[in-house]
C-alpha cells in the first residue's frame, strides 16, 4: 500500500510542476516533427517530393487537434480558418 501512496504523490508532483502545454507548443512541436518526417521520407524512402511536404503539413496541422476542445481562442480561430 505504501507503493501507491508514493506513485499517487509522484503523479500529483509531476501534474503541478509539468502542467499542460499550450496552443505554440503543440504547434512548435508538431511542425518541427512534420519537417523532419517530410524529409527523411524524400531523403531516405525516395518518397515523391509532393507526398513528402503533404505528411509533413499533416503532421504540423495535426498539432492543432489538442486544443481544438479548450474554448475560443486561436485553435478555434485557426480551425474555422481552414
Amino acid at each position: 500500500m505504501k507503493f501507491a501512496t508514493a506513485a499517487q504523490q509522484l503523479f500529483a508532483l509531476a501534474r503541478v510542476n509539468l502542467g499542460m502545454a499550450g496552443f505554440k507548443t503543440h504547434i512548435t512541436v508538431s511542425t518541427t516533427i512534420g519537417v523532419a518526417y517530410g524529409t527523411t521520407a524524400v531523403v531516405a524512402y525516395d518518397v515523391p517530393w509532393p507526398a513528402g511536404l503533404l505528411a509533413g503539413g499533416l503532421c504540423s496541422l495535426s498539432g492543432m487537434l489538442p486544443d481544438l476542445d479548450s474554448g475560443p481562442g486561436v485553435p478555434l480561430r485557426e480551425s474555422v480558418a481552414f
